[in-house]
């Protein structure tokens, strides 16, 4: 069993972890408190660290973020540069469902398989 890491207190975007919950099979989950609306919601360490869960539902609703123009092309960029899709949907903010229409809109295939 690896050691539980050490996240009350931390503030990951809009969460601050406020304590922690319990576990489930192998993974760990934490108490949050959204430092927006204060919205509690628990949380997994794994998706705390990699920043997919970083806002709660009530200002993330759906996870519909508007992505302005400029970002647009910023984050095909990044896609094609071999970026992983898990840190783009971190770094802007959005669901996979998301980046996969933007990327199709301006016409960038999403088969990353090697040939």
């Amino acid at each position: 069993m690896s050691a539980r890491l050490k996240l009350e207190g931390k503030v990951i975007d809009q969460l601050q972890v406020i304590s922690f919950s319990h576990v489930e099979e192998t993974h760990s989950f934490w108490k949050c408190e959204c430092t927006s609306c204060k919205t509690i919601k628990t949380v997994s360490a794994a998706n705390l660290m990699s920043g997919v869960s970083s806002k709660c539902n009530n200002c993330n609703p759906n996870g519909k973020w508007k992505v302005l123009p400029k970002d647009r092309k910023d984050l095909c960029a990044l896609y094609k540069e071999g970026a992983s899709v898990i840190g783009i949907l971190a770094l802007y903010g959005i669901k996979r469902s998301t980046l996969y229409a933007i990327l199709k809109e301006q016409g960038i295939t999403t088969d990353r398989k090697q040939k």
